[in-house]
């Protein structure tokens, strides 16, 4: 079942898909494609989106480099976007990464969320969002969205250069390819989906999503933020898209930070 090809947002001739065969990052290059328009945007324009076949310099969470090899999915989706709808900007990363978890469900994937961005199955890393905003002094309406998706798709694990964690992709996990074009427009139009609701019906339902996709969910995971490491149980997210965590018998919210599982070694802890 694709229940977004029977949503409005299916449509996709508000959208200009341009797709390039090698760029070092689609987020960079879509960006100074649309940041030109940003001063004179309205809601009615164009949804544009940039893919690559190949990316040599993705950007990543903090600033790390997302390299893409050939047989990779990158993609940067850049919407229109109402600032009176900025109190939604917090869960925007949120609709990206479970509205790709709707789409590989189609495939048969079953993947989960490692909050806040990334992409796991088997708690190895298969890929994640990136989302910043632009806006422009002059235009007070209106502003864009650059939500950045990579994935690893046919590409094996033993192609990416990543150390610091266990990777994954969609052929390693299923030992068949996927026809990409297919995989990004129904990625593209799930995105599209999640946040018309997000927008029209709130974040409730996106934020149950979320927690049902949450992985390492009730298991104990090391918390990093501004230098500091804390040892907890992972609750789950709040009702503003916040890190839930129990710690010595008091829950604490998180904002922003980085997890990972906790093995039990404590001089994991140490700075």
């Amino acid at each position: 079942m694709k229940p977004w090809l029977n949503s409005p947002t299916a449509d996709l001739s508000r959208v200009l898909w341009h797709h390039v065969s090698r760029t070092s990052s689609t987020q960079a290059a879509l960006k100074a494609i649309v940041s030109k328009k940003v001063s004179t945007l309205n809601l009615t324009d164009p949804v544009h989106v940039l893919s690559a076949d190949m990316q040599t310099a993705g950007i990543g969470q903090r600033g790390n480099t997302w390299l893409t090899p050939k047989g990779a999915l990158a993609m940067t989706c850049a919407f229109p976007w109402s600032r009176k709808w900025i109190d939604k900007l917090p869960f925007v990363a949120l609709c990206g990464t479970v509205a790709v978890a709707d789409a590989l469900q189609a495939y048969g994937l079953f993947v989960q969320i490692k909050w806040a961005n990334d992409i796991l199955m088997r708690e190895k890393k298969m890929g994640g969002v990136l989302v910043e905003n632009l806006m422009h002094e002059g235009n007070s309406q209106s502003m864009i969205l650059l939500m950045g998706i990579g994935l690893n798709v046919n590409n094996v694990a033993e192609s990416m250069i990543i150390t610091d964690q266990p990777v994954t992709s969609c052929v390693d996990e299923t030992g068949k390819s996927f026809d990409l074009r297919c995989l990004r427009h129904d990625i593209f139009a799930a995105v599209w989906l999640r946040m018309h609701h997000l927008v029209e019906k709130g974040e409730a339902e996106l934020l149950e999503s979320v927690n049902s996709l949450l992985a390492f969910r009730g298991k104990n995971i090391i918390f990093e933020a501004e230098g500091t490491k804390t040892v907890g149980t992972l609750m789950g997210i709040n009702a503003y898209g916040h890190l839930r965590v129990c710690c010595e018998g008091l829950e604490i919210i998180y904002r922003n930070g980085r997890i990972r599982l906790f093995s039990g070694n404590f001089s994991e802890c140490s700075p």
